[in-house]
């Protein structure tokens, strides 16, 4: 029976189980909040964190304790965990005030919003040539290709099949479930192959490299500007 004195973990572990409509990446970022928070209730209270830990005054004294020693990034992304599963524990009457959220009062911190700055055509092409120069240059670079001129996220990258790629109409299919909307979509490749895939030898390294035996290589005289859209021109 879960109750206010059960181990925040063990319910969170609970909370991963029943919320299969999150994705991967957003689940791992969930859990890592979690566990933070677990760890700083640990350390400030002298005991291991509990369900009733998830309460207002804590959790914003935690927030604050990102914000000041981390940054106000940090403690947004844990205020949106902590909200998340804190609706979880109320839905399920395990932890609530009334029915309600007990941090529904705990406001988002603020993150003051700044530009992110696009790579320079040197930059990009210094990239470009590091990559190339690795053990796995070859699929190095077709993967910053991919990422400079797709606009896809690193997991997206890192999950790719070869079937998701069709060479013939320059698509990239991002299937649901490695996408962090949870919806699929298709991604136009924005530049043309020089030669339809290049081999290389099979990556023995994590798992989500797995299997990916071949890469686009990119034509010569091509000039990728550095704009958002990531098009490509001619030099």
């Amino acid at each position: 029976m879960r109750d206010e004195r059960t181990p925040l973990l063990d319910v969170v572990e609970s909370f991963f189980i029943l919320r299969n409509d999150l994705s991967p990446a957003t689940a791992a970022n969930y859990r890592i909040a979690m566990e933070q928070f677990a760890k700083w209730c640990g350390e400030s209270l002298g005991r291991p964190a509990a369900v009733s830990d998830l309460e207002g005054g804590t959790v914003e004294a935690y927030l604050y304790f990102r914000r000041m020693s981390v940054s106000a990034q940090s403690a947004r992304s844990g205020w949106v965990a902590l909200r998340s599963v804190a609706k979880f524990l109320a839905d399920r009457r395990i932890h609530h005030d009334n029915g309600d959220s007990v941090l529904r009062l705990v406001r988002q911190p603020r993150v003051k919003d700044e530009p992110r700055r696009a790579l320079t055509d040197d930059e990009m092409w210094r990239l470009l040539e590091v990559s190339a120069a690795s053990e796995m240059g070859s699929r190095d670079k077709a993967l910053v290709w991919l990422l400079l001129g797709c606009g896809i996220r690193r997991a997206e990258a890192a999950n790719l099949r070869l079937s998701d790629v069709n060479v013939k109409d320059r698509k990239l299919h991002i299937r649901a479930q490695t996408s962090k909307s949870v919806h699929p979509r298709d991604v136009t490749i924005r530049w043309r192959p020089r030669r339809n895939w290049t081999s290389i030898s099979t990556c023995a390294m994590e798992t989500r490299w797995r299997r990916m035996r071949r890469c686009l290589s990119i034509g010569g005289g091509r000039r990728f500007q550095g704009t958002a859209s990531g098009s490509c021109s001619s030099a």
